[in-house]
């Protein structure tokens, strides 16, 4: 791992990460599957356009997918990780895509953005950029839309 945490939102990071991994383990952040589920299924229909942002190697979207959400996007700006994605789960919609810059996809495109970190490693080091991405993620979620983060605690301030 980085010993520097600002190394997170550089993409070149994370091409160097993925490329170290081998392309065969998973990497769960924060929870997986079973530990949302009960969130998903009270927010999400099976129908739902879902926007998956910093996807990585988690298996998040495959345990969704096979939950029966099947409308799912997967994007991350590692186009390492994207490739062995389409490797492991070709079944599955995985693009090479910066979150903060997505003028690919229509305003309204989705109906819920599911974001495990993405936007926390982003503000790490490049604050300039958040208010883009916040912007483009935004205008890519419907009006009716959910957009839920699974974010990192705040940090401790010393007293």
């Amino acid at each position: 791992m980085a010993s520097d945490s600002r190394d997170y939102g550089s993409p070149e990071y994370w091409d160097q990460f993925y490329k170290s991994s081998g392309g065969d383990g998973v990497r769960e952040w924060f929870h997986g599957f079973e530990l949302l589920r009960e969130l998903f299924e009270r927010h999400l229909r099976r129908t739902d356009r879902i926007l998956m942002v910093g996807c990585g190697n988690s298996a998040l979207s495959a345990d969704m997918f096979a939950a029966g959400y099947e409308n799912i996007v997967n994007i991350d700006a590692s186009m390492v990780v994207i490739r062995q994605m389409l490797r492991r789960q070709p079944e599955m919609d995985w693009r090479h895509m910066d979150v903060c810059n997505m003028a690919e996809f229509r305003t309204g495109s989705f109906d819920a953005v599911i974001d495990k970190g993405t936007l926390d490693a982003i503000l790490v080091r490049r604050h300039h950029r958040h208010h883009r991405c916040y912007s483009q993620l935004a205008a890519a979620i419907s009006l009716a839309g959910e957009h839920s983060a699974v974010r990192l605690p705040p940090p401790r301030v010393a007293t």
